[in-house]
């Protein structure tokens, strides 16, 4: 065992408790890399928002190794974790399939901010993340018209013509759906022919 994993328990011990060593901590255990995910996951799942805010942009600095447990992250209990993974990343420049589809799960997230966060960061990732399509399409019709509007961009960035999804939505039973795309595509002057 080296010197770096006999320091990985007392780094996360006050990066957990955020006091006065807390950001130095989390530095520390980005800089000994993919051996304090670990330690920094479980600061994530258990210490308060500071220190978990903390340890998430610890994670994502470690790069990489560290993206399987963003894609776990998504469904983190706290939505201050899943807000702030879901916007991290669309920026670490990994295409694998597992992120776009965790990222597309997470657009189906109950709060606003989460699924905008994963639309945004599906957005920056462009035609990589193509298999992501269906999950953004439904949210052409969101009850949110920020996310629709991002839905709609999203879309553009992956190559995607939005306009079989907004046909569709126009034709659907439910009145609101009909108005939000409406309203949607009045807001783009954007017209279906």
């Amino acid at each position: 065992m080296c010197s770096s994993d006999l320091a990985i328990p007392e780094l996360k011990r006050h990066l957990g408790e955020f006091k006065g060593f807390a950001e130095p901590a989390a530095d520390a255990l980005a800089g000994i890399g993919a051996a304090s995910i670990p330690a920094l996951t479980a600061v994530a799942a258990e210490a308060e928002a500071p220190a978990r805010a903390l340890a998430v942009n610890a994670l994502f600095r470690i790069g990489a190794p560290a993206v399987p447990t963003f894609v776990d992250m998504l469904g983190s209990k706290h939505v201050d974790v899943q807000r702030h993974v879901a916007a991290l990343l669309g920026n670490m420049q990994v295409f694998d399939k597992s992120v776009v589809i965790g990222l597309g799960f997470a657009t189906k997230d109950k709060d606003y901010q989460v699924r905008l966060q994963a639309l945004q960061s599906l957005q920056r990732m462009g035609t990589n993340a193509k298999l992501a399509e269906p999950y953004i399409v439904v949210l052409l019709t969101d009850i949110d018209p920020q996310v629709r509007l991002t839905a709609f961009h999203t879309l553009q960035s992956l190559g995607v013509d939005p306009r079989p999804g907004l046909k569709k939505a126009l034709g659907h039973a439910e009145l609101a759906t009909r108005i939000t795309t409406a309203s949607l595509m009045s807001q783009l002057n954007f017209e279906l022919a």
